[in-house]
């Protein structure tokens, strides 16, 4: 996904796994380098990862970024420019 313009704090992203507006997953990155991934369950959200500062997105108004969300059975890998989240996101 491409940010063309806008404000650079302000989350864009993926819904993940939704049912209804009360379970979903997201994934969220901003232009200035951050992302956070949310878990929502029966309306309750879990932050699975807060707003984090990351070298794995790429900054700025027309800047591009992969996101992807890969489930293999009860696991959810999430990944921003092919580097997952558990591993290398967070610096």
């Amino acid at each position: 996904m491409t940010l063309i313009s806008g404000v650079n704090n302000y989350g864009f992203g993926l819904l993940w796994g939704r049912t209804d507006c009360d379970n979903e997953y997201t994934i969220l990155i901003s232009s200035n380098g951050h992302f956070m991934i949310t878990k929502d369950v029966d309306g309750t959200t879990s932050e699975l990862y807060k707003w984090t500062k990351t070298d794995a997105v790429n900054q700025g108004n027309g800047a591009s970024n992969n996101l992807a969300i890969v489930q293999f059975e009860a696991s959810v890998y999430f990944y921003i420019n092919q580097i997952e989240a558990e591993e290398k996101l967070t610096t």
